[in-house]
């Protein structure tokens, strides 16, 4: 009788021992996704200009923008580093040679040149350009539209120019 009661005792203490207890929590998780764009710009490379032609030398370049998605991005150029006013004008020593940067004729990617609104950054040389809300994290080529105006009295050499593309969002 006794070794039937231990072993009975033995088996409700293994049973208890495989019995436990149990509880659940949760674990939350979150991110925030941040606006953010990159920009790659291109040199504008004129060429050769003819202050004896009567019509403008005009020329463009592309500059990528890649945003996150939904971001809602501008880009501003700046003026340069010899404006005068609201004209941008490459220099070659003391001489300058104006020029002119513009939008494109759409606020879309590939759009093509029109050369009738300056690019600038709000305050010298003209307007931002406002993009659209990228919709993937492929960069989007816009142009950028170059333009000597005719007939300049400028000196005979290699005049060049430096501006700063910034992309806001």
């Amino acid at each position: 009788m006794f070794f039937k009661k231990s072993l009975l005792a033995l088996g409700l203490t293994f049973a208890a021992a495989g019995a436990f207890a149990q509880t659940t929590g949760n674990i939350n998780v979150s991110a925030t996704v941040q606006a953010a764009c990159t920009i790659a710009t291109n040199p504008l490379a004129f060429g050769n200009y003819n202050p004896l032609s009567g019509s403008a030398l005009q020329s463009n370049t592309t500059m990528d923008v890649t945003c996150s998605v939904g971001s809602v991005p501008t880009v501003s150029l700046g003026a340069g580093n010899n404006v005068l006013g609201n004209q941008r004008r490459m220099a070659n020593g003391t001489e300058r040679l104006n020029y002119s940067l513009n939008q494109p004729s759409a606020n879309t990617p590939g759009a093509g040149c029109a050369y009738t609104t300056s690019w600038g950054d709000g305050t010298v040389a003209g307007s931002a350009l406002a993009l659209t809300a990228a919709t993937s994290l492929a960069a989007r080529t816009y142009n950028v539209c170059g333009e000597i105006p005719a007939g300049q009295s400028a000196a005979t050499g290699s005049y060049t120019d430096v501006v700063v593309a910034t992309v806001s969002f």
